[in-house]
């Protein structure tokens, strides 16, 4: 399965612009009319409750609240459009008669026109604009409700404004040349006991023109008990492999076949090292349908996932029904894979 191109919408902290065939992160309850209140601080996540609707119909309402909003928004920019070069052309054409009554009759009717331009700007920028930000906050929340329904996880904490650290990611080692990065939706809690977070991202390399996606998909970041030297990087890939670590220069092929392979330092006993469960937990997850590649890289004291998922888990979209099946699938695989991470924390 390869990733589609992605055209909905985007938040406006999360524009992106690539030119390969890589989706992107985007955003493409309130029953009223009124706008999206925003909640820009930690979130705590809890376990849905009886009055909570399913996420998926739940986001269809928060989108259905966006689309309202926007065709609000078109609606008044018309009518203001129409009124202010209606009354500018009849005032200038009644300016010319230069008449006592025209004039007056002309000046009102520019006045109305910069009335209306004045009100225009308010109700776009004040009281019912489109509140994109707002809608992936809700979404996000919805989501991960279930996402972390699992007694095994606690202390979950929603950081609508908190952003991954590209420095943070640079020094896992395995993309190299990173320029930028976008994320939304950092949660971070407990998974049995250790610490993680995980996120939504983007990496990109290059500038401008010349900016070039390496990866789209869930950043999970968790705490290990190991002690050691460089890094271990652990691939399970597809036919279709995409994302793949850019940052092998220095490390050996260790192990593993067409899809399942593991990089790290020239002569090292991974069995000592690693332990027989981890490796073998690895080696059983399954990449498939809406998940198309998974990086694991091992450094001391914690260790780093990178999935690689399609534009169906990675878009909120505006312009289209939401489809939950790709983020039920995260859902599902996501503890599957913390239970591998775990080994190297006890």
């Amino acid at each position: 399965m390869k990733k589609q191109e992605e055209k909905v919408v985007t938040s406006p902290t999360e524009v992106v612009a690539d030119n390969q065939n890589t989706p992107q992160l985007s955003v493409k309850e309130n029953k009223s009319s009124s706008p999206i209140i925003q909640n820009t601080h930690p979130i705590e996540i809890t376990k849905p409750s009886e009055d909570d609707l399913p996420f998926g119909e739940a986001i269809d309402n928060y989108r259905k609240e966006i689309i309202s909003s926007v065709k609000r928004s078109k609606l008044r920019s018309t009518i203001s459009m129409t009124v202010i070069i209606a009354s500018s052309i009849a005032g200038l054409i009644l300016l010319s008669f230069n008449e006592l009554v025209t004039n007056i009759i002309a000046w009102c009717l520019l006045g109305l026109a910069t009335v209306v331009i004045a009100v225009f700007f308010i109700l776009n920028r004040r009281v019912d604009r489109p509140d994109f930000e707002g809608y992936v906050i809700k979404a996000s929340t919805a989501i991960n409700k279930v996402t972390f329904a699992d007694g095994r996880f606690t202390n979950i904490m929603y950081n609508p404004k908190e952003k991954l650290d590209l420095g943070e990611v640079f020094a896992d080692g395995v993309y190299t040349g990173l320029t930028n990065s976008i994320s939304r939706n950092v949660v971070t809690g407990l998974f049995d006991e250790h610490h993680f977070k995980v996120c939504e991202c983007a990496l990109f390399t290059g500038a401008g023109r010349q900016r070039k996606t390496v990866f789209v998909g869930k950043y999970i970041n968790f705490a290990n008990d190991l002690e050691f030297e460089n890094r271990y990087i652990f691939l399970l890939k597809t036919k279709d492999s995409v994302d793949q670590p850019t940052a092998l220069e220095d490390l050996e092929a260790l192990d593993g076949n067409d899809d399942f392979l593991i990089y790290g330092p020239k002569g090292t006993d991974l069995k000592t090292l690693f332990g027989t469960k981890f490796i073998s937990k690895l080696k059983a997850f399954k990449v498939e349908k809406h998940l198309l590649n998974v990086i694991v890289c091992v450094s001391s004291g914690h260790t780093t996932a990178y999935l690689s998922y399609d534009d169906l888990v990675n878009e909120l979209p505006v312009d289209k029904k939401f489809n939950p099946d790709g983020v039920k699938q995260f859902q599902k695989e996501f503890p599957v894979l913390l239970e591998a991470l775990a080994e190297l924390a006890k």
